[in-house]
């Protein structure tokens, strides 16, 4: 859900967007510092500003997760799963959306900022600098997905006014120029690509509650996505490896693609709501608010985690998954 985004390899809501949902080899990253004791390195940070990372040299075969603060304007960084904060992306105006592609390195959506108007930005595990820009020819880049087979970069626009449809921007292989590609929807929640290469948006249409698209793989234009039952709040939609899961916290529900609709599979344990989640394996994090929580996937009621993020506003959660090789 960006934001409710992530996968998730969409690593999304604005979410996500974000659940997992999709954006060689890792880059070293830029600006190492002496490792000092998590307290002092963030206290010494805190108070220099800018962009920095406790012991980058330390982080690149350790799981990162990424919490954007739309407050703030802020990315901030833990290893995953223990939660430890050790960095912050600082200089935008405006974070938005966060994904991850298979190769660690991690996307961030700002629609405003010294990168320019709609910019998306990106950077390798773990580094403080960014290594590419990718400019939004329609300037309100949300929730994004990445393609894990061809590392395809989608990006959902929402609509300014009621004239319009949202657009989704996709960049092949993750870089320019992109293919803009019109949806049924007038707003966009959250955005997923699953294991065959189909695109799921989340949206809402005149303000009605939601609605769903699809482009399947292949296709040059997004149709109606629909669902069996389909009493069902879609604001979020994420690709968990198997199934989708479709809904609005704290009510999701796993739905399997069937001749061109959405089969529910099965009713997921209803947990504490959130703006943004993501789906990792067995694990379900839900972030909100200044805090994500870790649930045990798919049957979990309660949190098994709970991470503090210095934010007040998340927006988008991603998990940038470290290289072995």
């Amino acid at each position: 859900m960006k934001s409710l985004g992530l996968t998730r390899y969409a690593l999304t809501m604005g979410a996500a967007a974000a659940l997992l949902a999709g954006c060689g080899g890792s880059q070293p990253p830029i600006g190492a510092l002496g490792a000092m004791p998590q307290s002092r390195a963030i206290a010494t940070h805190a108070g220099q500003g800018g962009s920095w990372m406790a012991e980058p040299a330390g982080y690149g075969k350790k799981d990162l997760m990424y919490v954007s603060d739309q407050n703030g304007s802020e990315v901030y960084v833990f290893t995953y799963p223990k939660g430890k904060f050790v960095g912050t992306l600082t200089g935008f105006n405006s974070t938005e959306g966060l994904c991850s592609d298979t190769h660690g390195n991690v996307w961030i959506t700002t629609d405003e900022g010294p990168y320019g108007t709609g910019t998306l930005v990106e950077y390798a595990h773990g580094g403080t600098t960014p290594i590419a820009t990718l400019a939004d020819p329609y300037g309100r880049p949300g929730a994004c997905a990445s393609d894990p087979k061809t590392g395809n970069l989608a990006v959902a626009n929402p609509c300014d006014d009621y004239s319009c449809q949202a657009k989704v921007v996709v960049y092949a292989g993750g870089s320019g120029p992109p293919t803009t590609i019109p949806t049924p929807v007038w707003g966009t929640y959250d955005i997923t690509y699953d294991s065959s290469g189909n695109i799921f948006v989340a949206g809402y249409e005149d303000y009605q509650d939601s609605r769903l698209a699809w482009l399947p793989n292949g296709s040059s234009y997004f149709q109606d996505f629909n669902l069996k039952p389909r009493n069902i709040s879609a604001r979020g939609v994420e690709w968990d490896g198997m199934s989708l899961l479709i809904g609005q916290g704290p009510h999701f529900h796993q739905f399997k693609l069937v001749d061109g609709y959405g089969v529910r599979i099965s009713l997921v344990p209803p947990y504490i709501d959130k703006r943004a989640y993501l789906v990792l394996g067995n694990r379900l994090l839900t972030a909100g608010g200044s805090g994500v929580l870790i649930y045990r996937y798919p049957t979990g009621t309660t949190p098994i985690k709970t991470i503090s993020v210095p934010g007040s506003n998340i927006v988008g959660l991603t998990i940038s998954v470290a290289q072995t090789q």
